[in-house]
């Protein structure tokens, strides 16, 4: 059986050093995923930079999305890179293809840790309130999520 979080609250918490991942982390504490918009050209982009990967605009604001998607790629974790996570493993660990961004990836832990996703699932966030520590966004597959064609 797992423990009821999907890491030990003692393991490292997001410490933002850039602005614009400062920014990002405080709309995730307020359960709220968000990507970049470019105001010139309209690209989305995540993780979150200082000018528009596309054209190298600067005027880029945040785009709140219902926080569904598909799995692009993943991994299976079996063995802990630590011994803090003995108890945790195994793990997956996804690049989602967020909806509505136009191809926009964000990678992130599936739920539940045990999963067996498959490429192509269908994916939504479910935030991860610990009790100490900062909110996670974590991906579970939805009760449609075996639209996949096959695993990583």
């Amino acid at each position: 059986m797992h423990p009821p979080t999907y890491f030990p609250s003692t393991m490292p918490a997001p410490d933002p050093k850039d602005p614009h991942d400062r920014e990002f982390w405080a709309h995730i504490a307020q359960s709220q995923l968000v990507v970049q918009r470019c105001t010139r050209c309209s690209h989305m982009q995540h993780p979150p930079l200082a000018i528009c990967e596309s054209c190298q605009g600067g005027e880029l604001h945040w785009k709140t999305l219902d926080g569904t998607g598909t799995i692009f790629t993943f991994t299976v974790v079996h063995h802990p890179p630590s011994p803090e996570l003995t108890a945790y493993v195994p793990y997956v660990i996804a690049l989602i293809e967020l909806d509505g961004t136009d191809r926009c990836r964000m990678v992130g832990n599936v739920s539940p840790r045990d999963a067996r996703p498959r490429i192509g699932d269908r994916v939504a966030v479910r935030w991860e309130h610990a009790v100490t520590g900062p909110v996670l966004p974590r991906f579970e597959l939805t009760p449609t999520h075996t639209s996949g064609s096959g695993g990583a």
